[in-house]
């Protein structure tokens, strides 16, 4: 459930499974994609569930990975249904926030939708461009649209979750970084520069 590892054009900096950790053991979404290709978080849930369901087929168990939270509730939990992005606005939005950056965007959500400027990372200019462009596609705040309410899966999750040192993390952190270096991220991100733009490197 990361949300990176898909692209078949990052692999160091998203540290991907290495064919060797991967050998016998049956993995999804690693790959998969190009990074000139537009998914979702939606996309992903649908995908996911279709995915779970044929290893249903089979075996009782599946082991979701994470990755990104927001991903992973995706999964567990769904997404309430949203306008597809509009190409147009979302170009305007992103032309008003490189003419007077992030104030401009929380001005106009504040405007919009009082309940989701109050809730959402007011420095994440990437969630308030699509909280304004739902809100502008369907003429109603973005919380008035959603129900939050789960959705019914037909199968039982169970949470496994890993914990350390703060100290300990930081430390294989750092190594892992220079694992990366020596192994040509700078490379690969420099490969990417020019690609910038796209939706799977922001």
């Amino acid at each position: 459930a990361d949300s990176r590892q898909f692209y078949r054009e990052m692999s160091i900096g998203t540290a991907k499974p290495t064919q060797e950790e991967m050998q016998n053991i049956p993995h999804h979404f690693i790959n998969n994609l190009s990074i000139n290709e537009h998914f979702s978080v939606g996309d992903f849930e649908k995908e996911a569930l279709k995915v779970i369901e044929d290893l249903h087929q089979k075996n009782d168990v599946a082991i979701m990975v994470g990755g990104s939270g927001l991903y992973i509730n995706g999964v567990i939990y769904g997404f309430d249904e949203l306008p597809p992005s509009d190409e147009k606005k979302r170009a305007f939005l992103e032309e008003q926030y490189q003419l007077h950056g992030i104030q401009w965007l929380q001005k106009k959500l504040h405007e919009l939708d009082e309940v989701t400027f109050k809730k959402i990372d007011r420095d994440n200019h990437h969630r308030m461009m699509r909280s304004i462009e739902v809100c502008m596609v369907t003429g109603s705040p973005y919380s008035q649209l959603l129900q939050k309410k789960a959705k019914h899966r037909t199968f039982e999750t169970i949470f496994i979750v890993l914990n350390t040192d703060r100290e300990k993390l930081y430390a294989k952190i750092n190594s892992r970084v220079d694992v990366m270096m020596k192994n040509g991220l700078l490379a690969e991100v420099k490969g990417l520069t020019e690609h910038q733009q796209n939706n799977a490197l922001k």
